[in-house]
């Protein structure tokens, strides 16, 4: 009598995968949100907005984009009644994220502003694992780990 394909499958020994090492350098990579530049902002909920929109937009911006007052003001300007007030302390606001963003191309025009292709402010890491180190704050030891 022939055995059944399922015990076939039982009696075969399971080989298990050899576990795969990663070498995690001892400084891997700048942190994803620079203090430095929160520093220079935090006194400034609008400028701290701006920042981090610029910091997740401008890294997606391949050619000129005009983002309108009344859509800026719909995002960020809840607090504003008026366009044109929150246009106002939004300018401000911009000078303070641009001193801490130098890179961004960013120019306050009537219309909006207009977004130009910029550097990255933080750089765009290849491998996940770093990202997750780096985001999570992980301190590095140059120690290999499985993963």
């Amino acid at each position: 009598m022939r055995p059944s394909p399922q015990a076939e499958l039982v009696a075969r020994p399971r080989r298990h995968a050899e576990p795969r090492t990663v070498e995690i350098p001892a400084s891997p990579v700048q942190p994803p949100f620079p203090h430095e530049a929160v520093a220079r902002i935090k006194g400034s909920a609008l400028a701290l907005d701006l920042y981090v929109w610029l910091v997740y937009r401008l890294r997606k911006v391949h050619k000129n984009i005009l983002v309108p007052w009344a859509d800026m003001h719909a995002h960020m300007g809840a607090d504003y009644e008026r366009e044109r007030d929150f246009r106002r302390k939004a300018l401000d606001a911009l000078r303070m994220a641009q001193a801490a963003y130098p890179d961004a191309r960013v120019e306050p025009c009537e219309g909006g502003l207009l977004l130009k292709p910029s550097r990255p402010a933080i750089p765009i890491l290849k491998d996940p694992l770093i990202f997750y180190i780096a985001v999570l704050g992980i301190p590095s030891t140059g120690r290999r780990y499985v993963r």
